[in-house]
């Protein structure tokens, strides 16, 4: 993605257990501006599943080539156990800059 340019990232939580659950939502690390669609998610039925959409915008400044990298993870609100049962996500967002070069035939001819 560009510098400036924001992409966003579609991830499916699907509920694997046996119960009906709600599941927290959390985002660590990443120093880059980043928008999670809800904190929360569901209720989900046993084998149920909802997006979680994740939007990640790169500075201007970014150089090319660099990136930032943040963790989501959906926690069990229904789950008594300590720590309860979870699943995690690496996400990974770089910076790229596109270079155009117009193509330039030097000695070439038109005619037939």
């Amino acid at each position: 993605m560009r510098p400036g340019a924001s992409v966003t990232h579609t991830l499916w939580l699907t509920n694997v257990g046996t119960l009906t659950d709600t599941f927290a939502v959390s985002l660590a690390g990443g120093e880059w501006p980043v928008v999670v669609t809800a904190s929360s998610v569901g209720p989900l039925a046993p084998g149920q599943a909802a997006g979680i959409t994740v939007t990640v915008a790169a500075p201007r400044a970014a150089l090319p080539g660099s990136g930032d990298i943040l963790v989501l993870t959906a926690s069990s609100l229904g789950d008594s156990r300590q720590p309860p049962a979870s699943a995690t996500a690496q996400l990974e967002t770089r910076a790229l800059w596109g270079c155009y070069l117009p193509l330039l035939l030097w000695g070439a001819s038109t005619a037939p």
